[in-house]
């Protein structure tokens, strides 16, 4: 088949399973993800992919055109709060900060010009929107490289709390014994070793 229709099953299966209706909170992503960073630049890629074949679906079915308008609504909404949390995570970090913008203006640009432009045959529209999607992958690929988080494993940061725990019941035990200076130095050494 020639012309838009060359969608195939899996887009209209992908279209019914992951509508944004259960869309995640920043809070929530960032509890699964473990930081603001990762959550923005994950959502940034699964809502414009979500979004690019709801549209796809309408140039298929004219009663889908109302469905990809919603999508890029809430779309837009849901990213705010992943932009803000993001931002807000970047505050000290003003490259980083800065990086952020620009691929939040490049998402937003993207998201805004999904539909063909008048006259658009499907050639061009497909160039268009392969540009588009190198420039926001790019983006947030340079922003995944470029923007230290930390990423901890499940194990690490298992590991991680275990230390934690531990220092903070050492330093219990040190207060408990009124240690001050180097006889809380060393013991502070003795039991964080044992």
């Amino acid at each position: 088949m020639g012309g838009w229709r060359s969608v195939n099953a899996l887009v209209v299966s992908l279209w019914f399973c992951a509508a944004p209706a259960n869309a995640e909170t920043a809070a929530e992503c960032k509890k699964r993800l473990g930081n603001e960073v990762n959550c923005f630049i994950m959502n940034a890629k699964s809502t414009h992919l979500l979004c690019s074949v709801t549209v796809q679906l309408a140039l298929l079915d004219s009663k889908a055109v109302e469905k990809s308008r919603e999508c890029i609504t809430e779309v837009r909404t849901e990213m705010s709060g992943h932009y803000k949390a993001a931002l807000a995570r970047l505050s000290k970090n003003a490259p980083g900060a800065g990086l952020l913008k620009d691929t939040y203006a490049t998402w937003q640009t993207s998201i805004g010009s999904l539909y063909p432009n008048s006259g658009e045959v499907r050639l061009q529209y497909n160039a268009r929107m392969g540009v588009q999607q190198r420039d926001l992958d790019d983006k947030l690929n340079r922003l995944d490289l470029e923007v230290p988080e930390p990423r901890v494993s499940k194990a690490g940061a298992a590991e991680q709390k275990k230390m934690q725990d531990k220092m903070r019941s050492c330093s219990g035990d040190a207060s408990a014994q009124g240690l001050r200076g180097d006889g809380r130095k060393e013991f502070m050494i003795q039991c964080l070793g044992g």
